[in-house]
Formats: C-alpha cells, sequence, structure tokens
C-alpha cells in the first residue's frame, strides 16, 4: 500500500497506538477486582481489553460481584484510571510528529477510543495535542465497542472519507480485526501487550501480521512513509 496516495484521513486508536498506557490498564483491571476482595482470574485482562466502559462494569458486575449499577462501577473505573491519564501517561515515540505531519499534509486525523471522553480530554489536554485531531470520538459515543467497525465508519464520515482511504492506526488484534473485515486499510502498531495471546497458541501479534497492511514499532517509524 502507498500510504501517502492511500490516505485521506487517518483514524487513530489512543492506548496502545498513540499512548503507551496498555500496561496500565492491565494492572488497573486486577487491582479493582482485588480492592473488592476477589481474586482475579489469570486470564481476566484478555477478557476485559476487548470490552468498552459499559461491558467492562457489566463484566465485573456478573463475574466479580461488583455492587452498584453499571453507571457507578463505569464512575469507578474511570476514577481509578483518571489520575494515570492527568499525570503519567506518555506518547509513545513519533506519535505526535507522526500528527504534525498529518496536519502539514492537510489529512485529517480522528481519534476513535474505547477510553471514556473524561479521561481521554484530560491526557489530550496534558499532552498538548487535542489540536492535532478533526474529531475525538469514543464508543460510548456511538454505544458501541470494536468489535463492532461503526466507529471507524462513522469517523470516516464525519470527514467525508470513503472507508478505502480511511487508514486505520490500531495495536490492539480484536479491532485491527474489525477495521480489517470492513475494509479499512489498517496500519498496526506493536505493542508489549500483543506479545498476549488471547486467541491461543499464537500470539495476538502473529495474528494481527496476516491482516495489517503496513506494521511499525511505534509510530515515527510511519513518518518516512509521508514524505
Amino acid at each position: 500500500m502507498n500510504l501517502l496516495e492511500t490516505m485521506k484521513c487517518a483514524i487513530f486508536d489512543m492506548d496502545g497506538t498513540l499512548l503507551n498506557s496498555m500496561g496500565m490498564w492491565a494492572e488497573l483491571g486486577k487491582d479493582l477486582i482485588r480492592s473488592h476482595g476477589k481474586i482475579p482470574a489469570e486470564n481476566v485482562w484478555y477478557e476485559l481489553k476487548v470490552l468498552n466502559a459499559v461491558e467492562t462494569a457489566q463484566y465485573l458486575i456478573k463475574n466479580y460481584g461488583f455492587e452498584g449499577s453499571v453507571e457507578s462501577v463505569v464512575e469507578e473505573i474511570d476514577d481509578a484510571a483518571y489520575r494515570h491519564y492527568s499525570t503519567d501517561l506518555y506518547l509513545k515515540p513519533g506519535a505526535e510528529a507522526l500528527l504534525k505531519r498529518l496536519q502539514e499534509l492537510h489529512i485529517p486525523a480522528i481519534l476513535a477510543t474505547a477510553t471514556d471522553k473524561r479521561l481521554v480530554r484530560s491526557c489530550l489536554s496534558r499532552l498538548k495535542i487535542e489540536h492535532y485531531f478533526t474529531f475525538v470520538n469514543s464508543c460510548e459515543d456511538f454505544h458501541t465497542s470494536k468489535s463492532s467497525p461503526l466507529i471507524f465508519q462513522k469517523s470516516a464520515e464525519m470527514v467525508g472519507v470513503p472507508v478505502s482511504n480511511a487508514v486505520v492506526f490500531e495495536d490492539a488484534l480484536h479491532a485491527i480485526r474489525t477495521a480489517h473485515n470492513a475494509g479499512f486499510p489498517v496500519v498496526a502498531v506493536y505493542d508489549r501487550a500483543a506479545e498476549d495471546s488471547t486467541e491461543p497458541p499464537e500470539s495476538d501479534w502473529r495474528r494481527i501480521l496476516p491482516m495489517a497492511d503496513i506494521t511499525c514499532a511505534n509510530p515515527g517509524q510511519i513518518l518516512p512513509l509521508l514524505q
């Protein structure tokens, strides 16, 4: 794929793609379960990583006996994560340089994330990168998750770009599979979390490779393709 010719808009995942945050999320879920006096299953992160905020709350209520409403559990999760988004999570190498280059090329960048908007906005503001995005979308905006292509489709529609020219930047197996199956060109950004085997026996990264049009170790590796 000739990225410069194909891409009329760029749709970015946040966690694990632009932001080095997947390790935090893996531990946060386990810590929350422990705080409720339960022992997290060894593979609980594999279950949680494919869910949006509401689905995560429903899972914790059903499987770990969290008390309260779905809304209150979502709030508990968000409050636990907020400190990290507002203080100590940082971009992956080359992420801001890539966003700046897209802006120079007048290629709209849209953020499409499963993370709660409050967390997203606090992080984008702290890192001073919000101005690079034409739109900031979350799964909650469309009552969906990344097991459905809806957030990618809506993001492309917002800037009037067909699926074939809306390049999705993602790190997670389930999201890459969704985008690929829906006809989006995919740039797979490596994250250490992709060494997990959520669908054994192969690692997630091994499963990602055949679905990705381009792969990179970090966002900065894409810059030479945009010269």
